[in-house]
């Protein structure tokens, strides 16, 4: 390949390893605290928009997946043209997630772990990330 593009991909490499020392891993996570944390970990990595094309590529979420999607659009500020997609409930729910999802966002360590759980506790899913 292209010195340079070596040299972009070596770095990215070593910005994500950094990222994901800083952040707690999980043995067992349920989908909820799965996307939660694939959304958080991909705005820490690739920005606001590699977070917002992650959750446009979900298909078909759950009730409770949505709620957490739309508390991560919301957090972002992204939400404008995506409300169609959520019903009333979600939408409720999600509002009231954000502010979690906004932790999870600019967190790490243990107050990321915080959040997540707290995200997870108030999306009712019954989750108990280990």
């Amino acid at each position: 390949g292209q010195p340079m593009n070596t040299v972009k991909q070596a770095a990215g490499k070593a910005r994500k390893a950094t990222m994901n020392a800083a952040l707690p891993t999980y043995c067992t996570l349920g989908q909820c605290g799965s996307l939660a944390d694939a959304v958080a970990r991909e705005y820490k990595h690739g920005g606001q928009s590699a977070a917002c094309e992650f959750l446009d590529r979900q298909q078909t979420l759950a009730h409770r997946e949505g709620s957490v999607a739309l508390a991560f659009y919301i957090a972002m500020g992204q939400e404008a043209n995506r409300l169609w997609k959520f019903g009333r409930e979600e939408t409720d729910l999600g509002k009231s997630l954000a502010p979690m999802a906004k932790s999870m966002l600019v967190s790490s360590g243990d107050a990321y772990d915080t959040a997540l759980r707290q995200l997870l506790r108030m999306s009712g899913s019954g989750e108990d990330p280990s």
